[in-house]
């Protein structure tokens, strides 16, 4: 999986936008660096037949399968293929208040927890 870094954008109001800046990403190598990244890790651009041979995005629990997938799907593909940063951004991200991961920031630590069971079984 490649990835790099993130262009970051704040809605301001309607159709207002501010620019905040970019967000270095830097390499990700094993999976205790990747639960310390300042998620989203991105952009990604997968290999599209590992994605095929290890299940695709799963469907989560957390708001109906919308929040946390990629992360899940990250947490999977570094214990069995390679990451690789590239100092590239060609990604936005648009921070809102309305954002399911914004509303939802409490569970984050949950949603690690869960990770680390599904690892035990």
């Amino acid at each position: 999986m490649l990835f790099g870094n993130l262009r970051r954008w704040k809605q301001l109001g309607e159709g207002d936008v501010l620019f905040k800046g970019i967000s270095q990403g830097n390499s990700v190598t094993n999976l205790k660096q990747l639960r310390a990244y300042h998620f989203p890790l991105g952009p990604r651009i997968y290999r599209t037949s590992l994605l095929k041979k290890y299940g695709g995005f799963p469907v989560v629990a957390y708001e109906d399968g919308r929040m946390y997938e990629d992360v899940s799907l990250l947490n999977r593909l570094i214990q069995k293929s390679r990451f690789c940063f590239r100092d590239f951004t060609v990604y936005n991200v648009r921070e809102h208040a309305a954002s399911i991961t914004r509303q939802n920031q409490t569970k984050w630590n949950a949603f690690i927890h869960s990770l680390d069971m599904d690892e035990i079984n």
